[in-house]
């Protein structure tokens, strides 16, 4: 998506390291994949970190030189449990 690539230009630009990946967009094009975000964020974040940074390397071939990777940070996660249904299983998954 055109916004995606705005948003790596302007993480580049700014030598950040974060990038934000809207959780409704990635369940609207792959609904399966979006559940794994919620429920093994782990492992998926591993993956989408991975993944991001090539595409950051295929934009910006030389960006390694300023970090060696980057980081896909999820927002708009509809996910509204209350502080007390957290349980310590949940902790350690974020």
């Amino acid at each position: 998506r055109t916004v995606y690539r705005d948003k790596i230009k302007k993480m580049c630009d700014a030598n950040k390291q974060s990038l934000e990946v809207s959780y409704m967009h990635l369940s609207n094009v792959q609904p399966v994949f979006g559940i794994w975000v919620a429920d093994a964020p782990a492992p998926i974040l591993d993956a989408l970190n991975e993944a991001g940074f090539d595409v950051v390397l295929q934009l910006y071939p030389n960006y390694e030189e300023i970090h060696k990777q980057i980081y896909i940070r999820i927002v708009e996660l509809p996910i509204t449990d209350k502080l007390r249904d957290i349980r310590q299983v949940h902790l350690n998954a974020m």
